[in-house]
């Protein structure tokens, strides 16, 4: 090969050596633009979310200063923008309340690097305060402390919300205060009412039976006559102090709870009226009633009731029929009492369950208006319901809910 030959050969190796360095460049430049182009879709990217984030973020100076905040941080602060904030704020000293929680979070971020849920108060720009809660880091580099960042979260409405239940809290306190003094007076009350009421009712009718037994001679029938009806009041009056103050005692009565076998429990109650009466055709039934738990004797006094009433309010029934059936439905068992007797009008049905409410005169069946609003009361301490359906003239039917034993609370 020739000196030409070789200088050919010579410059075309260098040519090819020359495109690879140049295809090189031109693969670096790529992955650098890409590089870049990267970088730029993470920086908007990141960007976005810092811009559009709900919870606010910040950057300061070791001394304060603030250098970076997103909207979010300024709407805390009633500012527009993050521009307005850093403007009107040269020191991020300024917003505390109390300065020395500053000093406090700067002590534990030297020491821990990185605090976490740091409650401060700071000043607002209307004049208002606002309650923070900050997550803050140090930002090093090798030349030492670059900047402190981290977020907020306004818990002001929390707060207010926690201020609001401890001022509940203390009127609730205040009120079991002086429920617990209407408690002991309630009791005075009815240790006056069982006592110092009795004591007169019991003279009076004592002295009425007396007169008629003993100097009946003296008195003409209209006498006779009004003596009865005093000594048939006094016992009315001893009637009613007794179930006001069954009523009375029921709501702090300590509930001994147990399984309570329904059906026997209202047999039982039945016959023992029943003895009671006479020349009357009187049909009970008792049927598939599902057990219950319950105070017993709570309980019974709500069969007594029911069923005293449906025999009550059947007199006027050539053949009276008292039915009492039960069924358990999700989470309760669902008792009823009913009769064919007298019935009410729907309409007032809400006056049963009350205090004195009747919806017959005494004239025509007897009874002090207190016998359902005890079923009412003994129920709601069992956790469970009462309500009633009827028609005139075409019998009513009480209904009383009791929860399952796993499933209910005994109150």
């Amino acid at each position: 090969m020739n000196d030409k030959e070789k200088s050919k050969e010579q410059l075309l190796h260098e040519l090819i050596t020359l495109r690879k360095r140049i295809e090189g460049v031109e693969q670096s430049e790529n992955k650098y633009r890409q590089t870049e182009e990267n970088l730029c879709k993470v920086e908007t990217k990141y960007r976005n979310i810092f811009e559009n984030a709900v919870e606010g973020f910040y950057q300061t100076s070791i001394e304060g200063r603030i250098i970076n905040a997103n909207p979010a941080f300024a709407r805390m602060l009633g500012y527009s923008s993050p521009q307005e904030l850093i403007a009107h704020v040269p020191n991020v000293r300024d917003l505390y309340v109390y300065p020395e929680r500053r000093i406090e979070l700067i002590r534990k971020i030297k020491e821990e690097k990185f605090v976490e849920n740091f409650e401060v108060i700071f000043h607002r720009k209307d004049g208002k305060i606002t309650w923070i809660l900050l997550n803050t880091r140090i930002i090093h580099a090798p030349g030492g402390i670059v900047c402190l960042e981290g977020t907020t979260t306004d818990i002001t409405e929390l707060k207010q919300a926690g201020e609001e239940i401890l001022k509940l809290n203390r009127e609730l306190e205040h009120r079991l205060t002086q429920l617990g003094e209407a408690n002991k007076e309630l009791e005075a009350f009815s240790y006056s009412v069982s006592h110092d009421l009795r004591a007169p009712l019991r003279a009076i009718d004592g002295f009425s039976n007396i007169m008629l037994k003993k100097h009946a001679y003296k008195l003409d029938d209209e006498g006779k006559r009004m003596l009865n009806i005093i000594r048939v009041n006094t016992q009315k009056m001893a009637d009613l102090i007794d179930n006001l103050l069954t009523l009375s005692r029921i709501g702090r009565k300590e509930m001994a709870a147990s399984d309570i076998n329904m059906c026997e429990l209202s047999q039982d109650v039945f016959y023992e009226i029943n003895a009671t009466i006479t020349g009357r055709d009187i049909q009970f039934i008792n049927k598939d009633i599902p057990d219950a738990y319950g105070d017993i004797k709570m309980i019974r006094q709500v069969f007594m009731n029911l069923i005293s009433n449906a025999i009550k309010f059947t007199r006027t029934r050539e053949i009276a029929i008292i039915e009492i059936r039960g069924r358990t439905q999700e989470k309760e068992n669902i008792y009823c009492v009913k009769d064919n007797g007298v019935g009410f009008d729907m309409q007032y049905c809400d006056q049963l369950f009350g205090v004195f409410q009747r919806l017959h005169s005494e004239k025509e069946f007897e009874g002090t208006g207190v016998g359902l609003a005890l079923i009412q009361r003994i129920i709601k301490r069992h956790g469970g319901r009462v309500w009633a359906e009827g028609k005139l003239d075409s019998g009513a039917t009480f209904y009383f809910t009791i929860p399952l034993k796993e499933k209910g609370e005994i109150i």
